[in-house]
C-alpha cells in the first residue's frame, strides 16, 4: 500500500458515510411530506416557558420509540387529550406523570380513554375524562395543572396517579432546572440535535428496539434480572423519613386532596407499581406507607399492585420497568371503572350545582 493511501481511504469512507447519511435524511424528510402525521421528537415538544412545563399546543407527530411508531397529539392547553369544548357530564380528571400520560402507546390505548369508553357505554352517555399528565410531572407540577386547568373547570372526581418515583423528587422540577450544571446542558442541547434527526430517530429506533427485546424481555423470563434500583432507592428514602410531614410527595397529595374536595369534588388516589415489584414482595413498604397515608388522611386509594401481580399475564403488562403495555393500562382501567363508576353513582353530585 503506498504511503498516505490509508488516510486517503478513510477520507473516501468518511465521505461515503456523510454522503449516505446526507441522502438518508434527505430521503426520510421528503417522506415525511407524504404522511398525514409527520415523525418528530415528543421531547422537542416540550414548552419550558409555561409553569408548570407543558407540551407546545397544536404538537401532532408520530414518535419512532423501540416499541414502534406512536402518534402524539397535544391540544390547545398544553396536553396530550382532546380539545376542551363544553364541559362533559359527569367530568372526571386524571392527573398524573408519564404512566398516566401514557408514554409508549396510542392514547386510545390509555386507562383514562378506556375509562371514558365505560362511563360513556353506561349510565353517563356525555360523561367527559380530561387528562392533565405530562411525563416527569411530580406532586408540584400535579398541584400546578390540577389547580390552573382543572379544578377552574368544576370536575365531579379528580384522579391522581401516584408512581414511586414521586418520592424520590426532592423537589419541583422547575427549580431543579435552575442547578443544572454546563454539562448537562451541552448533554440537552446535543440530544436535542440528534433527535431532530430523521434519520437519527429511525436508527435509535431500530437499535433501541433490538437491544429491548434482546435484554428486557430476557430479563422478564429471570425476573431477578429486573432493574430494582427504583423501587430500592424509594425504600431507603422512607427508611429515613419515619414521619410522613418530612415527605414532600406525600404533602402535594393533602394539597391535592384538600383543594379538590372544597371545590366540591371527590377524590381518589390510583397507585401503579414498578414491574420488578409484580413477581417480588421485598419493596411493599412503599406500598404500605402509601397506604398508611391514605387511612391516616382518610384518602380513598386503589392499589393495583396485588391484582397486577396476581394477573396471568404479568409478564406482559409492562413496556418497561415504569410504563405500562396497553395490555396493562387495560388491566389498570379494568381495576378503575368500577370505584369510579360507583363514587359517581353516590350522590350524584353534578345534578345540583348551579354552575352548571
Amino acid at each position: 500500500m503506498k504511503k498516505g493511501s490509508f488516510g486517503t481511504w478513510r477520507r473516501r469512507l468518511a465521505v461515503l458515510v456523510f454522503g449516505l447519511s446526507a441522502f438518508g435524511e434527505l430521503g426520510l424528510r421528503l417522506l415525511d411530506r407524504f404522511q398525514t402525521v409527520p415523525t418528530g421528537s415528543l421531547y422537542s415538544a416540550v414548552d419550558l416557558t409555561v409553569e408548570p412545563y407543558r407540551l407546545l399546543p397544536g404538537t401532532d407527530i408520530v414518535m419512532p420509540e423501540r416499541y414502534g411508531d406512536v402518534r402524539y397529539t397535544i391540544n390547545s392547553a398544553g396536553y396530550r387529550d382532546h380539545e376542551w369544548a363544553t364541559v362533559g357530564h359527569p367530568l372526571v380528571l386524571i392527573v398524573g406523570d408519564s404512566v398516566a400520560f401514557g408514554l409508549s402507546v396510542a392514547a386510545s390505548e390509555r386507562f383514562s380513554d378506556r375509562l371514558g369508553v365505560t362511563l360513556r357505554a353506561g349510565p353517563w352517555p356525555n360523561a367527559e375524562v380530561r387528562n392533565l399528565s405530562v411525563f416527569g410531572y411530580g406532586g408540584y407540577e400535579e398541584l400546578a395543572a390540577l389547580r390552573q386547568h382543572g379544578l377552574p373547570a368544576h370536575p365531579d372526581l379528580v384522579v391522581v396517579c401516584f408512581y414511586q418515583n414521586d418520592i424520590s423528587i426532592p423537589a419541583p422540577t422547575f427549580s431543579l432546572r435552575r442547578d443544572v450544571t454546563v454539562g448537562q446542558r451541552l448533554h440537552a442541547v446535543a440530544n436535542r440535535l440528534l433527535t431532530a434527526s430523521n434519520l437519527y430517530r429511525r436508527v435509535n429506533q431500530v437499535v433501541a428496539g433490538a437491544a429491548y427485546r434482546l435484554r428486557h424481555d430476557a430479563h422478564r423470563r429471570n425476573p431477578q434480572q429486573l432493574n430494582s434500583a427504583e423501587p430500592q432507592q424509594v425504600v431507603d428514602l422512607l427508611a429515613g423519613e419515619p414521619t410522613d410531614d418530612k415527605v414532600l410527595a406525600f404533602d402535594y397529595l393533602d394539597q391535592m386532596r384538600s383543594d379538590t374536595e372544597r371545590s366540591g369534588a371527590r377524590f381518589l388516589l390510583v397507585s401503579t407499581p414498578n414491574e420488578t415489584q409484580l413477581f417480588f414482595d421485598r419493596w411493599d413498604e412503599i406500598d404500605r406507607r402509601l397506604a398508611q397515608h391514605a387511612h391516616d388522611r382518610a384518602i380513598r386509594l386503589l392499589d393495583t399492585l396485588a391484582a397486577l401481580r396476581a394477573d396471568r399475564e404479568r409478564g406482559q403488562l409492562f413496556r418497561d420497568g415504569v410504563h405500562l403495555s396497553p395490555t396493562g393500562h387495560e388491566r389498570v382501567a379494568g381495576l378503575l371503572s368500577p370505584r369510579v363508576l360507583a363514587l359517581l353513582a353516590a350522590g350524584s353530585p353534578w345534578n345540583s350545582r348551579k354552575d352548571r
